[in-house]
């Protein structure tokens, strides 16, 4: 089994696709997304997903774009996320909600996700990680302070567009 991270898939949001120079059309975008993710996701993997899920309020296409994504899902909200339709549309699927500040212990290492960029997380001082999206691939344009062991692995900041396997984040930090 395999841990999977990634952010930011926006299914069903069209604007998404030339704001972040996405190399497919809205017709074929959700297939694209769930080709990309299966790529490297088995159904045994896990995959965090760090907020901004799908941008509809059809539960039912939800639910069915769901059902063809690989691996067991857990949610991390974020700002475009509405809760009460995702948890409706995660009915009977692997995927499920929880905190929109998560702490995940994996190895003994703490990782915290959490959507948004943050500049303090718990144990950041004993070498944990914080694991962020909402910014795609626009990182510098918000002019962060780099800090060490905080990433934006949203799905736009992969050179491939894939979600980030989580051991070779913690293989890289610094």
């Amino acid at each position: 089994m395999t841990i999977y991270i990634t952010a930011d898939l926006h299914l069903f949001h069209s604007k998404v696709i030339s704001r972040c120079n996405r190399p497919i059309d809205i017709d074929n975008h959700n297939d694209w997304i769930i080709k990309q993710m299966n790529k490297l996701v088995t159904p045994q993997d896990t995959v965090y997903h760090i907020g901004d899920f799908a941008l509809t309020k059809n539960i039912d296409n939800i639910n069915k774009v769901c059902n063809r994504l690989n691996g067991n899902w857990i949610h991390v909200l974020g700002n475009h996320d509405n809760e009460k339709l995702l948890s409706s549309a995660f009915i009977g699927t692997r995927h499920k909600i929880v905190s929109p500040l998560y702490k995940l212990i994996y190895n003994g290492l703490t990782i915290v996700l959490c959507h948004f960029p943050i500049e303090s997380w718990n144990k950041k001082h004993y070498n944990s990680l914080h694991l962020f999206g909402h910014l795609h691939t626009r990182e510098n344009f918000y002019n962060l302070t780099p800090i060490k062991n905080r990433y934006l692995v949203s799905f736009d900041s992969h050179p491939n567009h894939l979600p980030y396997r989580l051991d070779d984040l913690i293989d890289h930090r610094y």
